[in-house]
């Protein structure tokens, strides 16, 4: 779930400064932190006034992509105020739950320039270009860890200051993270037909999920800033199980499914002509490099070794359970049932590392080659 936060950068009570002053207020309630949800945080002003170059178009943009929402927590009439005279400031935060919405909302009440909040749809144009395209992202908060996302650049030629005012804010760990090229000229996936196959997959994992639509939602995050060929994988090859019929769709569904572990292993742990733990972890032998990345991520020790055998084992029975079926040996059910298993394997092992990406720009290679040709 996706919501934009809404206030009146213009309101008298800010004084023309309002950037800082509302990530304080909202980072200081700790309700993020304590949430333990693996966030995402955009901020940035709505830019109509930018785009509208008559009335009419002005009021098209506010109804359409803000009052024609069903949100009670949304004051429409401070909304409209706003209209001709003052700049909406959004922070748009990915991966909420009701609870959480619901808790800021009340927190927010009494802050004067507060205007409410609005669910966001990223597969609805409107949404997409001025939540997501425009406002872009800025920080991904996991507990109180905090990383400040950087696209396209040297890390090293950030200073320290905000990281300083971030730990001021109350975070334990504050620190950088390379967002390779998503949300740059680069990336390809920013289109309203990407967003509605993340809906559909979300639709169709989420009955799997012990949280439903909220663990669903989560991957289809994770797998998008790991790689979003890696989603496009797993989300066509989910797809694709709704409508097989015969035997030949099921052995082409149990190959997607290899080809997406494949893949997963691609992106957990890079091939080496070195063992590890004594076995090999070259290219071909991805059973073997999704272990050495499960034992590399979990701490050897106590009960974490039961975590490692299960994740492992997890990890060979649903390798075993595609390659069977690419011989015609399961039915569609099954193939069904190892999708799902597969789906919720992935939110566990991708959860272990609060960074995935080893590499934040494989997924946009060919659009750079594409540049670079063109040049």
């Amino acid at each position: 779930m996706i919501i934009a936060v809404l206030f009146n950068s213009d309101h008298p009570s800010l004084d023309s400064y309002y950037g800082l002053p509302i990530k304080q207020k909202i980072f200081k309630s700790k309700i993020l932190q304590k949430s333990n949800r693996h966030l995402k945080i955009g901020s940035g002003d709505l830019t109509f006034l930018n785009h509208a170059k008559t009335a009419e178009e002005l009021i098209y943009l506010y109804e359409n992509t803000l009052l024609n929402s069903q949100s009670k927590r949304l004051d429409k009439r401070k909304v409209t105020d706003c209209m001709f005279n003052s700049t909406i400031f959004a922070w748009v935060i990915q991966n909420v739950t009701e609870e959480i919405t619901e808790k800021l909302h009340d927190y927010l009440r009494d802050f004067p320039s507060y205007l409410g909040i609005l669910e966001v749809d990223f597969s609805y144009k409107f949404h997409l270009v001025f939540f997501r395209n425009y406002i872009g992202e800025e920080y991904r908060v996991i507990g109180d860890s905090i990383w400040l996302l950087c696209p396209m650049t040297e890390i090293e030629e950030y200073g320290t200051g905000e990281l300083d005012e971030l730990k001021a804010l109350g975070f334990s760990k504050a620190n950088f993270e390379d967002s390779g090229a998503r949300l740059t000229i680069f990336d390809d996936y920013d289109t309203e037909e990407h967003f509605k196959q993340v809906d559909a997959f979300i639709k169709q994992t989420s009955p799997y999920f012990e949280n439903g639509k909220y663990d669903a939602f989560e991957l289809s995050m994770i797998l998008s800033d790991t790689n979003p060929k890696l989603f496009n994988t797993l989300g066509a090859a989910v797809r694709a199980a709704k409508y097989a019929q015969n035997e030949e769709d099921v052995a082409q569904l149990a190959l997607s499914g290899r080809r997406y572990l494949e893949q997963l292993a691609d992106v957990l742990f890079e091939p080496s002509d070195e063992k590890h733990n004594g076995r090999s972890v070259r290219k071909a032998e991805y059973k073997n490099r999704i272990w050495a990345y499960i034992e590399t991520s979990v701490k050897e020790s106590g009960d974490e070794l039961e975590k490692i055998e299960a994740m492992g084992k997890e990890t060979d029975r649903l390798i075993d359970l595609f390659n069977s079926a690419i011989h015609g040996e399961r039915s569609k059910e099954t193939i069904l049932k190892g999708f799902a298993d597969l789906a919720k394997l992935s939110l566990l092992l991708l959860s272990l590392q609060p960074i995935y990406s080893k590499d934040p720009y494989s997924a946009y290679r060919k659009k750079f080659e594409e540049f670079i040709l063109s040049l």
